[in-house]
């Protein structure tokens, strides 16, 4: 995978990415069924919180996040 930033195909090339839901120090994945309760602690915009909470409990939806670490 290419994305052009140096240092994020740095860190993708070290960790790689995720596929099954977990946590790393680079990456975490999450599986987020509708009305999630742990949404409410994931400090998502506004417009992501509300898509995710009103789908129905039988949909869910994947969140990937990146962290780049911090020179």
């Amino acid at each position: 995978m290419a994305t052009g930033i140096k240092a994020l195909d740095k860190l993708v090339s070290r960790h790689g990415i995720r596929t099954e839901e977990g946590s790393d120090g680079f990456q975490t994945l999450l599986r987020l069924n509708g009305g999630d309760k742990r949404l409410s602690t994931l400090n998502l915009p506004y417009c992501f919180y509300q898509r995710v909470v009103n789908l129905p409990r039988s949909r869910s939806v994947v969140l990937h996040q990146i962290f780049l670490p911090y020179r």
